[in-house]
């Protein structure tokens, strides 16, 4: 699988690049916004900032995966961010973390 981040901590790039074979680094969304990317994936940026984020890649012809909860409200995740999937037939995937532990 090829991977990319945004990060904009050079030494912290690095070590991660290393770690785990990043192809690229980008230094702001927007510019892995303008890369060949097929997915971004919304991870870090904080809930408040899923959708705003989530609309640009879908508007850019990006496939989207972001954390839950993927907005703020009903009317921005369930229904602009749904929406503008549609529209640009793209995949808005949700990832649901959990964390379990074995006895």
């Amino acid at each position: 699988m090829d991977v990319s981040i945004v990060e904009r901590d050079r030494a912290v790039a690095e070590e991660i690049r290393s770690k785990y074979g990043v192809r690229k680094v980008y230094s702001s969304f927007e510019e892995a916004l303008n890369s060949d990317a097929e997915m971004i994936d919304l991870v870090v940026p904080p809930h408040n900032l899923h959708r705003e984020f989530a609309v640009k890649a879908l508007r850019r012809g990006k496939h989207v995966l972001v954390e839950k909860p993927i907005a703020t409200t009903v009317r921005e995740g369930g229904e602009e961010m749904i929406a503008e999937a549609k529209r640009a037939r793209k995949v808005l995937m949700v990832l649901s973390s959990t964390t379990s532990i074995r006895r």
